[in-house]
């Protein structure tokens, strides 16, 4: 039990190794099929930058958002608490936000990428948004 009186199962916690390792693959395979892949975000002129559609890319616009999602929803089951899901909850909020916005400049100011959120329609989750 981890101070809050709730006893995790063995399950519980597995499933929060196994969310974990996919949200880091995820998010790696992201960095890897994108080379303009930064923490902050920005247009990169002087490397020529250019709308990624492949790998990771194809299902979702924002994947490695999505991985690092997956390692916040894993956090609360890693950690065998309940309380965990505070900073959780808030980093998935400020994640979505920060996809939001990603996403409003990647539009006005990315050549092509218009045409590609057209194609992928999804930003962050497949079949959902």
């Amino acid at each position: 039990m981890r101070w809050n009186g709730i006893a995790a199962t063995p399950w519980e916690v597995a499933l929060g190794y196994i969310l974990a390792v996919a949200g880091s693959i995820l998010t790696h395979r992201a960095m890897a099929a994108n080379r303009f892949f930064a923490p902050v975000v920005r247009i990169q002129k002087e490397r020529r930058h250019q709308v990624v559609d492949s790998g990771p890319y194809r299902p979702v616009r924002h994947p490695g958002n999505l991985g690092n999602v997956l390692v916040y929803i894993a956090s609360p089951f890693m950690l065998a608490s309940r309380w965990a899901w505070i900073p959780s909850g808030l980093s998935i909020v400020l994640t979505v936000v920060r996809t939001v916005l990603e996403d409003r400049m990647l539009r006005q100011q990315l050549v092509g990428y218009e045409d590609y959120a057209q194609r992928t329609t999804k930003r962050l989750v497949p079949a959902v948004w």
